[in-house]
């Protein structure tokens, strides 16, 4: 969400009422640093200020507020502020500097001090709540979902526990992407972003609950609900309205523009669609979708030469962004186009540049996939060093409290020596006899010390050595049943052909296969590089391919034979054919015939 969140200030700075509204911000917290007698109230709008402009790029701004930070806490001796300081350093390595390694290590630090710190105010407990649901966005960033969820969850029980309200809501928005996006979810991505908004409204935090609305619309759209997500569209266009959000009111009218799109609905397509560039930036890195949706809507109405303007426009975008994955797509757009209109010379070329950049596409997922594993192998070493570190300061504590313990019984020793020596003086008939009683119980204990010493070292070593033999099994069963697993899904898929199944979600799969959905979903996303959905809709279109090569497409419909493979809706099985094939089902039975005629 931080990184959502940053693209939006970014783009919005650059305008001068926005520029005036952050020197208001500024303003506001300094008033707060320099008449506010709460230490801590001061050290969060310290943290706020820096934040701010580490967020929005003016580094230098923010380290100049980070040395002021750091000298208050210095000064007023907050035992706290450590935490809040490598927080700080975190989000300036991780958001600005990219270096993602780094920016975990200082926020499990931060981690690490907050809980250490004996300080109770409840804008420590919010600030450590912070940085647990964080570090989930963290790890989900690289990739290790359920580690992020893992830091969700401890965040979620820690907010809850100390009534942390704010926290909590935003923890249920965080496990809503992450179940929607990465464990292919929806449901229970939608559950907790209800139990967000539910939030929202009794804090009465109005600007979170546009931000809601505008997912949950957002996901009932994407789910088939349009319905729903028209309704909501509607209460979040109010909402932005009354907050006179430009950038918002863009991005909702582009999401009403595509529900309409839709529904078939072109005349209030194109109406939503005119908002939307009303109130677009001139500059703008994402303004190329919505020139492809007014370009799909003039299509739709059958205006081509509208509709190639529109898609030309948002080619020319993408080609000064950079952005390959934008152009592959504007591209097949065009491609589509030029066909409908019979310019097969103009659809070839299209579909060629689009093959050049498919190629470039996959080296740039392969070098992102290296850099991914190589930053998951420097997050375990830092893990690992941490752990490290607690254990060697658990041995310190412990040769320290030996320390003690041998100093305590040299002391005793010394004097049971005196007091020895007082006697004897006293008593010097009994001198030998009383010197020869305190050497052998020295000796006794010394000796049984040293027993105790190389067993406890013994004892150590095969301990070791046990721990070495349990891992190493660990690993090879956990390589074994990674193998089993992908054996089974394979022969569910290739042999038992469980996608043509209607009702088949990644639970009933990962249920088939005796596994849990978040190990079945990271199994999916590493070996295919792709979701379930995506997955099951490509072995099902492949079905569907073999039915045409046969005379079953004389016998049914397109539609049954769709149906026979799996689908359970006519938009849901021509999309992913389009997508897989670049044509429709009509236009491929069409050419099929060509080729077999000729």
């Amino acid at each position: 969400m931080k990184f959502y969140f940053t693209v939006l200030i970014l783009l919005v700075y650059a305008t001068q009422n926005l520029h005036a509204e952050y020197t208001h911000f500024e303003d506001s917290l300094i008033q707060v640093i320099d008449s506010e007698s709460n230490n801590y109230k001061k050290l969060d709008a310290y943290f706020n200020l820096v934040d701010e402009f580490y967020m929005t790029g003016e580094i230098q701004k923010g380290d100049g507020y980070f040395q002021q930070m750091e000298n208050f806490i210095a000064k007023n001796q907050i035992e706290s502020g450590k935490g809040y300081l490598s927080l700080l350093t975190s989000y300036k390595a991780f958001y600005h500097e990219n270096n993602v390694s780094a920016g975990i290590s200082e926020i499990l630090l931060s981690i690490q001090q907050l809980e250490a710190a004996t300080d109770t105010s409840i804008i420590i407990k919010r600030k450590l709540a912070s940085a647990l649901s964080e570090t989930g966005y963290y790890y989900r960033y690289v990739g290790l979902y359920d580690k992020a969820l893992d830091y969700y969850l401890q965040s979620l029980k820690y907010a809850e526990t100390n009534a942390c309200d704010k926290e909590v809501m935003k923890v249920y928005n965080y496990l809503f992407f992450l179940y929607s996006e990465h464990f292919n979810d929806d449901e229970k991505g939608l559950d907790y972003l209800y139990k967000s908004l539910e939030i929202a409204k009794r804090l009465n935090d109005r600007k979170y609950e546009d931000i809601l609305n505008g997912n949950i619309a957002m996901l009932h759209i994407k789910m088939g609900d349009l319905e729903k997500g028209g309704q909501y569209v509607k209460k979040v266009i109010a909402a932005r309205q009354q907050w006179k959000d430009s950038i918002g009111l863009a991005h909702i009218y582009l999401e009403e523009a595509r529900l309409f799109l839709n529904l078939d609905d072109l005349e209030n397509a194109a109406q939503s669609i005119d908002k939307c560039f009303t109130f677009i930036p001139e500059k703008c890195d994402w303004c190329y979708q919505v020139n492809i949706t007014a370009g799909q809507v003039a299509k739709k109405k059958q205006n081509y030469k509208e509709a190639e303007q529109f898609f030309l426009t948002a080619k020319s975008i993408v080609e000064q962004t950079g952005n390959l994955s934008g152009k592959y797509w504007v591209l097949l757009d065009l491609a589509k186009l030029a066909k409908d209109r019979n310019q097969s010379q103009k659809a070839v070329g299209y579909y060629s540049e689009m093959y050049v950049i498919k190629d470039s596409l996959e080296n740039q997922w392969a070098i992102s996939n290296a850099m991914n594993i190589q930053t998951q192998k420097e997050i375990n070493s830092i893990e690992e060093e941490k752990q490290r570190l607690a254990f060697d300061k658990e041995l310190n504590v412990a040769k320290i409290k030996s320390q003690q313990k041998s100093i305590t019984f040299i002391a005793l020793l010394f004097v049971v020596a005196l007091a020895s020596g007082v006697i004897i003086f006293i008593q010097k008939t009994n001198l030998l006899k009383a010197y020869r009683i305190l050497v052998q119980k020295n000796r006794l204990l010394l000796a049984t010390a040293q027993k105790s010493q190389e067993k406890s070292n013994e004892l150590k070593v095969e301990i070791n050595t046990e721990e070495q033999i349990k891992q190493q099994q660990e690993e090879e069963l956990l390589h074994k049943l990674k193998t089993e697993l992908f054996e089974k899904m394979q022969t569910a898929l290739e042999e038992d052909k469980i996608f043509l199944d209607s009702d088949l979600t990644l639970l009933r799969f990962a249920q088939h296969l005796n596994t849990n959905t978040a190990y079945l979903s990271k199994l999916i996303n590493n070996i295919y590089n792709k979701r379930f959905s995506l997955l099951i809709n490509e072995y099902r279109i492949k079905e569907v391919l073999l039915y045409f090569e046969t005379d079953q497409v004389k016998d049914l419909t397109i539609l049954a034979l769709a149906q026979k493979a799996g689908f359970n809706s006519k938009s849901a099985f021509n999309s992913a054919f389009k997508n897989y094939t670049g044509v429709t089902p009509s236009f491929y039975l069409k050419s099929q015939k060509s080729l077999n005629n000729s």
